[in-house]
């Protein structure tokens, strides 16, 4: 009886994955299943209609790119990934921690750099129909107004404490509430606009009567920064993330001229869209 049970419960499990993983669409007889628009879906954070757009438009480019021999060299992925240290004035190791705390690896960012690369022999002429001259300083000050709540740093204003000395053993006992001789201090008031966005970040995250670690100045003397207090909220500054918001911009503009190949690619292709079984 229990083997009985166990057996449909099988059945209706597979029976279930069946209808979940259904084919969706088709792209020159090449199906798209139910289970990757869910994927694409989930990981892009877009709708199931953008997922489907999305898996449809790499289909044709992946056969485009099968049909044209079009490849990216590792020479060509090494270039452009120097490029981009060089703009970002990042070292090597230091891009791929970035790229660790946002989840992914080194090789997967040259595989997606290298299908970038791809992109753009194959987009070719298309491409330049684009002109990023055309994405000023003065739209992306426009667009940093409009947009000015996604750059808040939460506090414009810090109230700290800057203590000097020729050891940074004669810190101990004046963290412990204790004076020390040998330790000469200065109270400070400092803006977000003031600093380096960095380190505005850092003293945001500072809770109350907290230290900073013990820093060496390029002099020998040793410094250490208490935070009293902060107020205020304010923004980190346009010029200091004028390069994301233009970059993006431009993104955007070569995205729209990009999406008007695929658009090319679609009207000469057999995409068949199907109904999820048991729909009426």
């Amino acid at each position: 009886m229990k083997k009985s049970l166990i057996f449909l419960a099988m059945m209706a499990a597979v029976s279930q994955a069946r209808v979940v993983d259904w084919v969706v669409a088709t792209v020159e007889n090449q199906p798209i299943t139910n289970a990757e628009v869910q994927a694409v879906a989930s990981q892009g954070r877009m709708s199931q209609q953008q997922a489907l757009n999305y898996l449809i438009d790499q289909k044709l480019f992946n056969a485009k790119v099968k049909e044209s021999g079009a490849t990216a060299t590792p020479g060509e992925v090494d270039n452009a990934v120097a490029q981009i240290l060089k703009n970002n004035n990042f070292t090597l190791e230091q891009f791929k921690q970035i790229l660790a705390k946002q989840g992914t690896t080194y090789e997967k960012f040259r595989q997606e750099l290298a299908s970038d690369i791809v992109k753009q022999k194959l987009l070719g002429n298309t491409m330049q129909k684009f002109d990023p001259s055309k994405v000023t300083e003065a739209k992306a000050r426009q667009w940093y107004e409009a947009n000015k709540k996604m750059f808040a740093t939460g506090y414009n204003t810090f109230h700290i404490t800057r203590f000097f000395a020729e050891s940074p053993n004669d810190f101990a006992a004046m963290m412990s509430g204790m004076q020390s001789p040998n330790v000469v201090s200065t109270d400070v008031t400092v803006r977000a606009g003031q600093i380096d966005p960095r380190m505005a970040q850092a003293f945001a995250s500072m809770p109350n009567g907290s230290f900073t670690p013990v820093i060496q100045s390029q002099e020998g003397y040793y410094e250490i920064i208490r935070m009293n207090s902060k107020s205020g909220s304010g923004y980190r500054s346009f010029e200091s993330v004028k390069g994301e918001i233009m970059n993006m911009l431009i993104a955007q503009e070569e995205q729209k001229v990009a999406q008007s190949y695929f658009t090319g690619l679609r009207s000469n292709a057999t995409v068949k869209l199907m109904k999820q079984p048991g729909a009426k």
